[in-house]
């Protein structure tokens, strides 16, 4: 249970913005730390801090509220010399139910603490940035008034991010999205807007920019704050970026989203590190097929809504299969049968056992694999990130290919398959598989992100 605990806290972080306050209450110890942010940095609030005094208030809260499912709960109001604070907690039980830590915030401003579903649906939990439905929404919306002389389109995309989870680990990768966020956010502010469209990647739209010139400096700044922001790492921090602007690139919204889309492929090829502002007389006219394609931009806002909208679900469900009594594994078939269909898999199989057979398979296999024997190759580990999870396209590998690995899986008419190992590799507990029969691309960071949570929960589960 503490595994699938703590990936449920990271799902449901609370964001960090500057005017919350932070607490982390012990139930063993019956004592409140207290903490804010400044520049994303966490600082204790001193015992002599004035801010100390909502201690008892904080505390009312925590013995007010029942211990159950790990779930968001409100609490009422507290006024503090003239000014309301509005207190949230998010709690960490045992299975039987045993309350261990609340960690929550506490604001001055009741719009951070009332659950507000609209507003949900328009802002990234971990970011606080714009939604990419909503954010698109804006745009189209900018973009078809004909309210403004010109609107830059700007998609963003953090250069090896896998290998900087790879090398200090998910929660610094956390880190560096919410300072990205706050750079990103800063660079729009009175011109336009900022977004997260999920994992990696990240959109601004600016307003009105006089020249390109204007638009150029606002690119640099966001290279050089992001470039600088981690300088006492041993690693280069560079961001892709391409834009499309109206009306000179186009009036249509779905065509200066494919051509934004365009240069980003092209700075992304190039080298990566640069930005590239689209155009024709360099980068040539989109397509015929392309520019009357208009779905495609709608099409992975769907479906990365549906991927969405099914983890809020799942993970209550399955802690609650979790804490049940006699569990049965029929009982986690449709919420697999729902995650084949959110993340386009073709299967999900779980090995466990000395030998590592497969236990439990959910979808359908053209030619299912009986075990996964080929992780007791110590070759084979290379291929792994340093939280024992791989992802990607099983043939054509020009770096680490292992026969043994990426040979027994394609024999099996597996195109791209996401492993998920639980203990170590010297002594493999359980080895959960997301398999797809035909390769479509690589898999976002969110997408790796949820299925590495889900598979964790499968092997505690199943195993």
């Amino acid at each position: 249970m503490k595994e699938i605990d703590e990936e449920l806290l990271k799902f449901y972080r609370l964001s960090e913005k500057e005017h919350r306050i932070f607490f982390e209450y012990s139930y063993s110890a019956d004592d409140i730390s207290m903490f804010k942010y400044r520049d994303s940095r966490r600082e204790l609030i001193d015992e002599a801090d004035p801010l100390n005094v909502l201690k008892p208030m904080i505390m009312n809260s925590v013995i007010a509220t029942p211990a159950g499912d790990n779930s968001i709960d409100f609490f009422k109001a507290y006024n503090l010399n003239g000014t309301d604070h509005y207190v949230r907690g998010i709690i960490i039980s045992e299975e039987d139910g045993t309350p261990v830590k609340m960690f929550g915030t506490v604001s001055t401003r009741k719009s951070d603490s009332t659950p507000d579903l609209t507003r949900t649906s328009k802002i990234d939990a971990m970011t606080g940035l714009y939604s990419r439905e909503y954010a698109l929404s804006l745009t189209h919306k900018a973009i078809e008034s004909h309210h403004y002389k010109k609107v830059s389109l700007i998609l963003i995309d953090i250069d090896n991010f896998k290998s900087i989870n790879e090398a200090y680990g998910t929660m610094f990768g956390d880190e560096v999205i919410r300072r990205l966020s706050i750079i990103l956010r800063d660079a729009a502010y009175g011109r336009g807007f900022a977004a997260r469209f999920g994992g990696d990647e990240f959109f601004l739209c600016i307003y009105n920019l006089d020249d390109e010139d204007a638009l150029r400096a606002v690119l640099s700044t966001i290279v050089y704050h992001y470039k600088t922001a981690f300088s006492e790492k041993d690693f280069k921090f560079t961001l892709s970026q391409g834009i499309s602007e109206y009306p000179r690139n186009s009036e249509d919204f779905s065509v200066l989203m494919k051509k934004a889309e365009r240069a980003l492929q092209k700075a992304k090829f190039k080298g990566q590190d640069r930005f590239i502002i689209y155009k024709e007389e360099l980068h040539g006219e989109l397509p015929e097929s392309e520019m009357e394609d208009s779905a495609i931009p709608l099409d992975d806002m769907r479906l990365r809504d549906a991927q969405g909208n099914f983890m809020k679900k799942a993970l209550p469900e399955l802690v609650s299969i979790a804490r049940s009594t006699g569990l049965i594994p029929e009982r986690i078939g449709g919420i697999m049968k729902e995650c084949i269909t959110a993340f386009r898999l073709n299967g999900i199989s779980v090995y466990t056992g000395r030998d590592l057979t497969c236990a439990y398979r959910f979808g359908d296999y053209s030619k299912p694999l009986d075990n996964v024997s080929y992780m007791n190759n110590p070759k084979v580990w290379d291929c792994f990130s340093n939280d024992r999870v791989y992802s990607g396209q099983v043939r054509g590998m020009k770096q680490h290919y292992i026969e043994s690995f990426h040979g027994d899986i394609a024999a099996h008419n597996l195109e791209f398959s996401m492993h998920v190992v639980t203990g170590t590799f010297e002594d493999i507990k359980v080895v959960v598989t997301f398999d797809r029969e035909k390769y479509l691309g690589s898999n976002s960071a969110f997408e790796n992100q949820s299925l590495t949570i889900l598979g964790r929960m499968l092997a505690e589960l199943l195993s």
